[in-house]
C-alpha cells in the first residue's frame, strides 16, 4: 500500500467534514439566538448591574485617591456614592419641571410645527384665510355648546410629581446604588477570588491581563467621554442662551447625555432641539440657527476632540460602533445605546487575548487609524 493510499485511508470523507461544519454553524447560531433572548429577557436585572459596573470604573479613581489619604475603602465608597447620588438627584430636580413641561406639550408639537412651517411652504395669505375660517368655525361651535363646570385641582409640587413619575424606576436605582457601593468598597476582591479558582498559572495570568485591560480601557473611555460631554453640554447651553432659546441648560444636558451614544445620540438631540426651536421662535430662519449651531458644535467635538482623545485610543470601526449602538439599543433601550461602546470595547479586548477570536478583533478594529 502506497503512502498516498494510507493518507486517503486515514482522511475522513468530504461529506463528513461538511456535516461537521454545518452542525457547528447550527450550534453557534442557536447559541447566539438564545444569548440574545436571554439578554433581552433579563434586561431588568442586567441593565442595573451593567450601569453599576460602569459607574464603578468611572468612580474608582476617586476611591484610589482617597485610599492614599488612608481613608478606609468602605468609608470612601460611602462618601463617593452619597455625593454622586446627591448631585444626580439635585440635577434631576432642577431639570424636572422644564422637561415635564415639554413632554406634556408633546401631542401638540406636531400641529404647532405645521403651523410655523406652512406659511414658509405655501401662500401666506391662503394659510391665514384658512386659519381665520377655522377660528370662526370653532367660535361658532363653542357658542352653541353649554358651559362646562370644570374643577381645577391644585398643582402638585415638583417633588411629588417627580416621585410619582419615577416610582417604577426606584427599584433599579436602588440596585445600582447598593451594587455600586459594594463594588467600590470591595476593590479587587472579586478579581482575586476569580484568579484563585483558576487552576493553571498561564490561565490565571491571561485572566488578569484581560480584566485589567478591560478595566483600564473602559475607565479611561468613561472618564474622557464624561469630561468631553460636560464640556459639550456647557458649550451648547451657552450658545443656545446667546440665541435666546428657552431652557438652555435643559438642552445642554440633553446633548451631553445623548452624546454617550455617538452618531445616534447627537442626531436624536439635534432633531428634538430643532422642533423645540421652531416652536420657540417666531420665524423659521431664527429657529434654524439653533440646529445649525448645535450641528457645528457636534462636528467640531466629534472630528477634533473625541477623535483625537478617544477614537485613536480605542480604534473601533465606526460601522461596528454604529451597529453596536443600534443592537444594544434594540436589546436594552436607551441604557443599552449609551453603554454600547464600553461593551464592544470589552468584547474587543477579550478577542485580542483569545487566539481563536483574533479574527473577530480584526473585524471590530478600525484598520484605517
Amino acid at each position: 500500500m502506497t503512502e498516498l493510499d494510507l493518507r486517503k485511508q486515514g482522511s475522513p470523507p468530504a461529506h463528513v467534514d461538511s456535516a461537521l461544519v454545518v452542525r457547528s454553524v447550527s450550534i453557534t447560531g442557536i447559541f447566539v439566538i438564545l444569548a440574545v433572548f436571554a439578554l433581552h429577557a433579563a434586561a431588568d436585572i442586567l441593565i442595573p448591574i451593567t450601569i453599576a459596573y460602569s459607574l464603578n470604573l468611572l468612580l474608582s479613581p476617586l476611591i484610589r485617591r482617597l485610599s492614599k489619604l488612608r481613608i478606609p475603602a468602605p468609608l470612601s465608597a460611602a462618601v463617593v456614592v452619597i455625593s454622586f447620588l446627591g448631585i444626580s438627584l439635585l440635577s434631576i430636580y432642577a431639570l424636572f419641571e422644564p422637561a415635564e413641561e415639554w413632554i406634556q406639550r408633546g401631542p401638540q408639537l406636531t400641529e404647532q410645527v405645521k403651523q410655523k412651517i406652512r406659511p414658509m411652504l405655501g401662500s401666506i395669505e391662503g394659510a391665514q384665510k384658512v386659519a381665520a375660517g377655522v377660528d370662526t368655525l370653532i367660535e361658532d361651535k363653542l357658542a352653541q355648546e353649554p358651559p362646562l363646570n370644570v374643577k381645577v385641582q391644585p398643582d402638585a409640587s415638583r417633588l411629588e410629581r417627580m416621585l410619582t413619575n419615577t416610582s417604577s424606576a426606584l427599584a433599579s436605582i436602588g440596585i445600582v446604588v447598593v451594587l455600586l457601593y459594594f463594588l467600590l468598597a470591595a476593590g479587587d476582591t472579586f478579581l482575586n477570588k476569580l484568579v484563585s479558582i483558576i487552576p493553571k498559572f498561564k490561565d490565571k495570568r491571561r485572566a488578569v491581563e484581560i480584566i485589567r485591560e478591560i478595566q483600564r480601557d473602559t475607565s479611561r473611555y468613561l472618564i474622557t467621554r464624561t469630561l468631553i460631554n460636560i464640556g459639550l453640554g456647557a458649550v451648547v447651553a451657552f450658545a443656545l442662551a446667546m440665541l435666546g432659546m428657552p431652557n438652555p441648560i435643559l438642552w445642554g444636558t440633553l446633548a451631553a447625555l445623548l452624546n454617550f451614544a455617538p452618531y445616534v445620540g447627537p442626531a436624536i438631540s439635534l432633531s428634538i432641539m430643532t422642533v423645540a426651536a421652531i416652536i420657540s421662535f417666531d420665524t423659521l430662519p431664527e429657529a434654524l440657527l439653533v440646529p445649525l449651531t448645535v450641528l457645528l458644535i457636534n462636528i467640531l467635538e466629534g472630528e477634533f476632540i473625541s477623535h483625537q482623545l478617544i477614537g485613536k485610543r480605542l480604534a473601533l470601526s465606526p460601522v461596528i460602533v454604529f451597529m453596536s449602538i443600534v443592537f444594544w439599543g434594540w436589546i436594552w433601550g436607551i441604557a443599552g445605546a449609551l453603554m454600547a461602546i464600553p461593551i464592544i470595547a470589552a468584547i474587543n479586548v477579550v478577542c485580542q487575548h483569545v487566539d481563536s477570536l483574533n479574527p473577530v478583533s480584526e473585524f471590530i478594529r478600525d484598520t484605517n487609524d
